[in-house]
């Protein structure tokens, strides 16, 4: 009898310390190691094309930004190497999910191109952040760390960083010395490659870009 209570009050303990307690999976160095060698992959890569190097399967890029009421999405699906890769971009209604503009385009030459040339006007941006910036361990490392977060539900795990930095303030057309919120996502519970990387400002903006395979 003894034996059990000293059995469940084990038990009891370990339970009480994966919900309660320190677990190593949410300290910032465990994070790092696993967010900056994955997203290492991706940041940099050169041209979008490169990223078959990573993915020969094919990959998937979701962008969009928010300024005021107005949400913009891209989303491109690229499946075989030296086939045209295209995708569309598209306004959201106020309620998230009607869209209520969408038009395609091919990526050629670093360039988005389309049908109509007065369509890029819904689209401020050029390329892609991972084309120019840099991610990895000792980079994030040395980061202002503002909070950070793993969820033992669902692995799902976040680190948010205040930066100021040329790169995406200029990819932005943001000033070179504007302060950000850059917020890094990932989970375990993903089984391919899966990373989202959130950027925002005080003036409402809200950027976002995601690869996966």
């Amino acid at each position: 009898m003894k034996f059990k209570k000293i059995l469940y009050a084990s038990i009891l303990g370990g339970i009480f310390f994966l919900l309660f307690g320190c677990n190593p999976r949410s300290s910032r160095a465990y994070l790092e190691k696993r967010i900056g060698t994955e997203m290492s992959r991706v940041y940099p890569t050169n041209r979008l094309e490169d990223l078959f190097d990573q993915f020969p399967g094919g990959f998937k890029i979701k962008q969009s930004f928010t300024a005021g009421d107005d949400l913009f999405k891209v989303e491109i699906i690229a499946t075989s190497k030296g086939e045209p890769i295209s995708g569309t971009v598209s306004k959201i209604g106020d309620n998230g999910s009607e869209k209520i503009f969408e038009a395609n385009f091919q990526y050629q030459d670093g360039k988005y191109q389309f049908e109509n040339e007065a369509d890029a006007a819904y689209w401020p941006y050029r390329g892609f952040l991972f084309e120019k910036l840099t991610l990895n361990r000792e980079i994030l490392s040395k980061l202002d760390l503002q909070e950070k977060s793993y969820s033992m539900m669902n692995g799902d795990f976040e680190l948010r960083y205040k930066v100021t930095n040329e790169i995406i303030n200029s990819f932005l057309g943001l000033g070179g010395s504007d302060s950000l919120s850059v917020s890094l996502v990932g989970s375990n519970s993903n089984r391919g490659y899966y990373y989202s990387i959130v950027i925002e400002n005080e003036d409402g903006l809200l950027f976002i870009e995601t690869v996966s395979d």
